[in-house]
């Protein structure tokens, strides 16, 4: 009897492996047919992994991601309830439901919901950058700018709360934190079309930081990283042209961290100046500020620069797509 017993469980284990199995299989033809853009037959795969498996939240959760980009969001709100209500939920059911109550304008189950959503998941960057961009929908920027500083501290490699800081501070008239913000945005998501528009974000922000007004005025400041990177750089001040080129913001910038990495009384480390200075040790510091300023400042000087630097540019691109950029957590500062 014992026996029976062990071979009947071992059936049904087998059973199971297999019906996972099958239903893997149809999420992959699912996601292949979304990324062509096919979503009717993308759903229809999933609904026949949904009879296999109805309560798997992983195909639950492509449903309503699928009728959201249909924009049946009546029905990617049932199915996100659905998700939420039961156990195990990961924070991508909160953020496609979020996406859903966004879409249609109800703000108020949106924000009980991503309130809900960062008490369960508190170093969750989606849900922060997700719920400050629904209270900049309802004009609360100053609101939405917490909730994208928090998702920077407590989850420093999610590209999207850099992106919503780096215009907020841009629109702000805080140069430095635009331009910092703006340039760590562009080291994790180097390569989509948000990329063009934070590089023109940054170098504007840098004309705008590098001027003995605006140093004058952090170096005043409470914050000591932010008095501590004005009076490094007011010491170049009135040695380069008004209108900063690459050029000229790649001295600058290789002079700003030879000196803070000289100076031992500079801050505790900070990822995106040790990125600069090996680049800098590694020779690629000039291709570096050509790619983040080359184009934002002209076209055809970029052009020229890397039809005349074909090596310098080669080299760079391939650690670009080569080495991930990745930050630490504990480096963030109050400011």
């Amino acid at each position: 009897m014992k026996r029976y017993l062990l071979v009947a469980a071992l059936f049904r284990c087998a059973l199971a492996v297999q019906a996972q199995a099958d239903t893997d299989t149809l999420r992959a033809r699912a996601q292949a047919l979304l990324i062509k853009g096919d979503y009717d037959n993308a759903l229809l795969v999933l609904n026949h992994a949904a009879e296999m498996d109805a309560n798997n939240k992983d195909i639950l959760r492509d449903q309503a991601y699928i009728y959201y980009l249909q924009r049946n969001y009546a029905k990617a709100v049932e199915i996100g309830k659905q998700i939420i209500s039961g156990s195990n939920v990961d924070e991508q059911s909160y953020q496609v439901l979020g996406m859903a109550y966004k879409a249609t304008a109800d703000y108020t189950n949106a924000e009980k919901l991503y309130k809900k959503g960062i008490k369960l998941f508190p170093k969750s960057g989606v849900l922060c950058s997700e719920y400050g961009d629904m209270l900049a929908q309802q004009n609360r920027q100053d609101d939405a700018i917490k909730l994208w500083e928090k998702g920077i501290q407590v989850d420093p490699n999610n590209s999207n709360n850099y992106y919503y800081a780096a215009r907020y501070y841009s629109l702000k008239g805080r140069p430095l934190w635009a331009a910092i913000y703006s340039e760590t945005f562009v080291n994790i998501e180097s390569l989509t079309p948000r990329t063009i528009e934070i590089k023109d974000i940054l170098l504007s922000n840098y004309r705008k930081l590098l001027t003995t007004e605006q140093l004058q005025a952090l170096a005043q400041s409470a914050s000591p990283f932010e008095k501590a990177v004005a009076n490094t750089y007011l010491k170049y001040m009135g040695m380069y042209e008004d209108e900063l080129s690459p050029e000229a913001l790649t001295a600058i910038r290789t002079r700003f961290i030879l000196d803070w990495y000289g100076n031992s009384t500079a801050p505790l480390s900070f990822r995106l100046f040790d990125h600069q200075r090996l680049l800098l040790s590694q020779g690629m510091f000039d291709a570096y500020n050509q790619w983040l300023f080359g184009a934002s400042s002209s076209t055809s000087d970029y052009q020229f620069w890397t039809s005349n630097h074909a090596q310098e540019m080669k080299d760079w691109q391939t650690y670009l797509r080569s080495v991930v950029y990745k930050i630490p957590e504990g480096q963030y500062f109050q400011h």
